[in-house]
């Protein structure tokens, strides 16, 4: 089902609920724990919006994996064109993952910040006409504030384009500082308790292993175990566990396998946001690094959105930056054109 701004909202581009196709989960590396899982996505096409912006030329990626069927590898690095674009589009949304794509990965969660300056890019571009931000993270809002120093009641005032304000979602979609959150019912409650002391049993396994709270799932984390192939069973017993649990929603990431009593996504998130806002977005560009991520890359309009794979991996994004630093440089380019592209329209 296509929404009436002409984003994808179809059930298949939802996030993996409790029935994951019993497919294993866990690979068994020293160095790391990858539990990613991605979807399916073709490649994209050229195309003019519906605005007359010309949209950036798509590159036909070729490299398939086998993981889902028909998931792509991008391999078109952002380019001048992609950036002049994305500068020169009125209503542009720039909306950037945290973890893996602002903020390196680190050990100790609360230690991550922004690499430098990329905070301060999307700040300026918050405060060009036609621009909205937004920073969506599987943290809760609490956590995503104290490691990028926003301010979830300031970001509860973006009213409009160009106001100056960061938008902050928080939980994978599901709290979102400028929209009110829903209480969970008591059987979500009475589920959310029965996941939580589920992992803290499995946690207690191997050191190293933790178990991280939000307001609406539970995380195992394993970057850390000191046993991976005991990590590799715990996760399994608790995908199994979710897999009997009603109404579950599971994601699978990087060294983390987290279970949620709300089903809502990054993606969905996104797909309401664009849905009304008003003037229509013209162009989004939205880069991420995890398999959450890739419920936005799923969403967006083929023909006029750019959407950036951060790292290696088989993604639906259609282009790729290496690691956080790339993405900093890509901000700071980005806010550098977009000021003068549009001061020229408006002077």
């Amino acid at each position: 089902m296509t929404n009436q701004s002409g984003y994808n909202t179809s059930p298949e581009n939802a996030s993996h609920k409790c029935d994951v196709e019993g497919e294993s989960i866990m690979k068994n590396d020293a160095a790391s724990l990858d539990i990613s899982k991605t979807s399916t996505r073709g490649p994209q096409e050229d195309a003019t919006n519906p605005q007359g912006h010309s949209a950036p030329p798509q590159e036909e990626v070729t490299k398939s994996h086998g993981v889902a069927g028909n998931t792509k590898e991008p391999t078109a690095p952002v380019t001048e064109h992609d950036l002049k674009y994305l500068g020169g589009a009125p209503q542009l949304v720039v909306a950037m993952d945290f973890d893996g794509t602002l903020a390196p990965f680190s050990d100790d969660p609360s230690a991550c910040r922004a690499e430098d300056g990329a905070i301060e890019a999307l700040t300026e571009l918050s405060q060009i006409p036609g621009t909205t931000v937004v920073v969506i993270s599987g943290r809760n809002l609490t956590q995503l504030s104290d490691v990028t120093g926003l301010d979830p009641q300031r970001a509860s005032e973006a009213s409009s384009p160009g106001d100056g304000i960061i938008r902050m979602v928080g939980s994978h979609g599901a709290e979102a500082a400028d929209q009110p959150t829903s209480d969970l019912s008591e059987t979500q409650r009475t589920q959310l308790t029965k996941l939580k002391q589920f992992a803290e049993d499995q946690a207690k396994r191997t050191p190293g292993m933790w178990v991280e709270y939000k307001p609406f799932s539970v995380s195992l984390h394993v970057r850390t175990a000191e046993d991976k192939t005991i990590a590799s069973a715990a996760v399994s017993e608790f995908q199994r566990f979710a897999q009997r649990t009603p109404g579950s929603k599971i994601t699978l990431g990087k060294d983390i396998f987290e279970v949620a009593v709300s089903q809502a996504t990054k993606g969905s998130y996104m797909s309401e946001l664009l849905e009304r806002m008003s003037p229509p977005v013209d162009a989004v560009v939205f880069a991420g690094d995890d398999t959450t991520d890739e419920t936005v890359m799923a969403i967006l309009h083929k023909e006029r959105d750019i959407s950036i794979k951060v790292g290696e991996g088989s993604s639906q994004g259609n282009r790729r930056l290496d690691d956080c630093v790339a993405v900093r440089d890509f901000l700071v380019r980005l806010a550098s054109i977009r000021s003068s592209m549009i001061s020229s329209l408006h002077s």
